[in-house]
């Protein structure tokens, strides 16, 4: 549960207020890349 909250904040931080630490800068980029990249290599594997 606490996990969650952190990435809640995080994603809070870096997108709506636009002051967050280069910690949680990493930690949403590392969330949003992993699913980005599998969409990625599943589209480019079909064309």
């Amino acid at each position: 549960m606490k996990t969650l909250k952190n990435l809640k904040n995080d994603l809070h931080h870096v997108f709506i207020d636009g002051d967050a630490k280069s910690q949680q800068m990493a930690r949403v980029l590392v969330l949003l890349d992993v699913p980005l990249m599998f969409l990625v290599l599943v589209i480019c594997h079909f064309v």
